[in-house]
């Protein structure tokens, strides 16, 4: 032992070399650790654009060949009936408006094959508590509001749910968001919770912020697409509408309303992926 043992000055060397080079090294874990979340907080939000940016140009292209599916049969019609000089006018307009249609198609597959492979297959199940804490601390990351309390809780009874987990998870930071910007524009935090409870064959997500409440008559616009409040900042207006239209993909929903100064959002996603949600 005593062939191992440091001198005291060789000792004292290593201790003092400890407490130099110890601060360092939490230093430049903290700042890995750092990097890491926020490399993580930019490709969620960036995954939830994509999908926010696909899904609405999904929508306009399915809306542009519904429309022409009508000019189509119209122009077909005319085709059969029209007098002799103007037949040939009416084939030139149906091959027209097929020629179109095509077109659509195969922007419509285009963007559905980038879509598909934008996002690799995942588990095919997954736990809502972890995309709960996930989409919550992400948010809460990307906007440091000072005196922002946010909490969060799910029923451990609910069981891992199937279905599109990056269309739950994006739906869910599209409401968290909001409500972040809301205090970011209030210039004050408060309490922003999300709680999961078990609703028969659905897990129900309610979010609750006190940032200021929703602009008088803006609750009836909100899932309208490009509808936004928040233009001056940037804001697009696709976050809830696109996100309540991927929801509904597999069975769920979504729905906000304001009271008092208070927003609630209410997002019900099914156990198990099912038929679409149809609305009236």
């Amino acid at each position: 032992w005593a062939l191992v043992t440091p001198p005291p000055l060789l000792d004292s060397a290593y201790r003092g070399a400890f407490l130099v080079l110890a601060p360092w090294g939490l230093a430049l874990f903290a700042k890995a650790s750092l990097r890491s979340r926020a490399s993580a907080v930019r490709e969620r939000t960036a995954l939830a654009k994509s999908l926010f940016f696909h899904e609405f140009l999904s929508l306009t292209l399915f809306q542009l060949r519904d429309y022409l599916v009508s000019m189509s049969s119209v122009s077909q019609h005319l085709e059969k009936t029209a007098a002799e000089g103007d037949r040939e006018l009416a084939g030139k307009l149906a091959r027209a408006i097929a020629e179109m249609s095509g077109k659509l198609q195969r922007m419509s597959d285009a963007v559905e094959a980038h879509t598909t492979t934008r996002r690799p297959s995942k588990a095919p199940e997954w736990s809502l508590g972890e995309l709960v804490r996930e989409c919550v601390e992400s948010s809460a990351a990307s906007y440091p509001v000072a005196g922002l309390h946010a909490r969060w809780w799910v029923d451990p009874r609910i069981p891992p749910l199937t279905g599109d987990r990056d269309a739950a998870a994006a739906a869910l930071t599209a409401v968290l968001e909001n409500s972040m910007e809301a205090f970011v524009a209030a210039g004050r935090g408060g309490t922003l919770s999300v709680s999961g409870m078990l609703s028969g064959e659905n897990a129900v997500l309610e979010c609750a912020d006190d940032a200021g409440g929703l602009p008088p008559a803006a609750e009836a616009e909100l899932f309208k697409p490009l509808f936004t409040t928040k233009s001056a900042r940037g804001g697009i207006g696709l976050g809830l509408a696109m996100a309540r239209r991927l929801l509904e993909r597999t069975g769920g929903t979504m729905a906000v309303r304001g009271e008092g100064g208070r927003v609630l959002a209410r997002l019900e996603l099914p156990l198990k992926a099912g038929l679409p949600k149809v609305r009236n």
